[in-house]
């Protein structure tokens, strides 16, 4: 099998969106561009986790009312506002944890600088994106416009925004990819295994490069109350939310959902010798 290496990162997390110009990052961090405010914050001690309570009166009413958030506002201060990260039109077309894949994405094909044009390379690049549960807001919202409304109260766009494999769709779309396309849902896995299924890909020879990873934006009343009411989630912490993330302390009670998005370029080792002179 071929050797497959890592060229590129991109991550839209709670701990921050997007790169710090050099002389605000650590001369420890990482030198790739898509995750210096995610890493600069996290050796710092930084923590993304915050209290919900006040979103609305369900999320006050959980046993749980803490979540990593993926802070909003503007693009120059590490947060997330839609219009500055996506194009005309795509906030509408893209649930949430899709927009966040296409920021990520973008990130990391720029990281790696991988921006084919020849049909050849284009054809040999794929994107392998997982999302565990995907847009439960649009399940939610359209499944009580339906009861209202009918038929009619349905928007077109409700399937494209819900379908998981959509986020893939997306960045082939964008990009001009036409190698696999393929997404996994297989829970708090599924990052790993779009990243394992990817490298299976090229090391087998069925692609070159694969803009991998996974995506999720499911911090809904409903999904917490789903785990809460499955004793999954941390409870105990509501008051001092930095602490709650403790997976391997005796005192661990439950995990903290979150969102955001994670994607690495994957490429074969010869193609990044062969290609490096073009970059």
């Amino acid at each position: 099998m071929r050797r497959v290496v890592v060229t590129g990162l991109g991550a839209v997390t709670p701990l921050g969106v997007g790169k710090l110009s050099s002389k605000n990052y650590l001369p420890s961090c990482s030198s790739s561009q898509g995750i210096h405010r995610t890493w600069n914050r996290l050796i710092n001690g930084g923590c993304g986790i915050v209290n919900i309570a006040d979103r609305n009166e369900r999320f006050a009413a959980l046993p749980s009312q803490i979540a990593g958030v993926i802070p909003t506002g503007p693009k120059e201060r590490g947060m997330w506002n839609a219009k500055e990260w996506l194009g005309p039109g795509d906030e509408r077309k893209m649930a949430l944890f899709a927009q966040y894949t296409l920021a990520a994405a973008q990130e990391a094909i720029d990281d790696a600088g991988w921006k084919p044009n020849k049909e050849e390379d284009l054809e040999a690049t794929g994107v392998y994106i997982g999302s565990g549960i995907g847009s439960l807001d649009d399940a939610y919202n359209t499944a009580i416009n339906y009861e209202r409304g009918g038929y009619k109260a349905v928007t077109p766009l409700f399937i494209p925004r819900l379908l998981i494999n959509l986020a893939a769709g997306h960045v082939s779309m964008k990009f001009g990819f036409k190698g696999p396309n393929h997404a996994s849902s297989t829970a708090c896995t599924t990052g790993a295994h779009a990243l394992g299924d990817a490298g299976r890909l090229i090391a087998f020879g069925d692609a070159e490069v694969i803009v991998a990873g996974g995506a999720e934006s499911c911090i809904h009343p409903l999904a917490i109350a789903g785990f809460a009411r499955a004793r999954s989630l941390a409870t105990g912490f509501n008051n001092c939310p930095e602490k709650a993330s403790r997976p391997f302390d005796k005192d661990r009670n439950g995990f903290v959902i979150g969102e955001g998005a994670g994607v690495v370029v994957l490429e074969v080792c010869s193609w990044v010798s062969t290609n490096s002179l073009a970059r």
